[in-house]
């Protein structure tokens, strides 16, 4: 059987949870068996960014573990770490594997859909990562990707969360850099996605107003 040789499909399905299992199957079929991949392209370092399993995803990485590797929708290592861990709740603790990954040389770059990982962070509402990419991260994030991603973290408070605060001022830090970067953003129109609708109702909003609603979130 072809999955009892792969350690990506091992672990998940499961078979193997724990660090030791890890050590041991490299140390029985080899190291060059860190980056196999399942059918659809996914290997163990990405099923460890999933887990959120921090012990394992720094040893595969010390093993040589290929932290650029895409699968079959072009996402990398990084867009599985920016992504909730529902077995762990939303706030799983990925900030320090997303750092760790940077640090040790992963690209922020497109999948198949054109999002960044930073994109999926601010979509899944993990302000966390976002906040590390926009002023901390050692991997430039070009200006469209930070606007990008505040304007899709305000699109997901808006519609996940009762106080529309949050959002406001995702949506007034975005357009503050609008403005200081003098990239403007397409008016909506008959053809517009829900994001891109409710982005445009939010900007509706005057600056004081704005200003206003994020200052009483503040208070809260």
């Amino acid at each position: 059987d072809s999955k009892s040789e792969n350690l990506c499909s091992r672990m998940m399905f499961g078979w193997m949870k724990s660090l030791q299992d890890v050590k041991d199957f490299l140390l029985k079929n080899g190291k060059d068996h860190v980056d196999d991949a399942d059918g659809n392209g996914r290997t163990a370092l990405m099923i460890a960014c999933t887990m959120s399993n921090m012990e394992i995803v720094s040893y595969l990485l010390d093993e040589g573990a290929n932290l650029n590797k895409q699968c079959s929708d072009l996402s990398t290592p990084l867009h599985h770490a920016c992504k909730p861990n529902r077995s762990k709740g939303e706030e799983s603790g990925q900030l320090s594997i997303v750092q760790m990954l940077v640090r040790r040389g992963a690209k922020i770059t497109p999948d198949i859909h054109g999002w960044t990982p930073v994109c999926y962070a601010a979509l899944h509402k993990r302000s966390d990562i976002v906040e590390y990419f926009l002023q901390d991260s050692e991997e430039e994030v070009p200006m469209t990707e930070r606007l990008l991603s505040l304007e899709i973290l305000a699109f997901a408070r808006s519609v996940f969360e009762e106080d529309n605060s949050r959002a406001h001022q995702a949506i007034l830090r975005a357009l503050i850099l609008r403005a200081e970067s003098g990239i403007p953003r397409v008016a909506p129109s008959a053809e517009s996605t829900e994001l891109e609708n409710i982005l445009g109702a939010l900007e509706c909003m005057n600056p004081g107003e704005l200003q206003t609603t994020v200052e009483v979130g503040k208070e809260d």
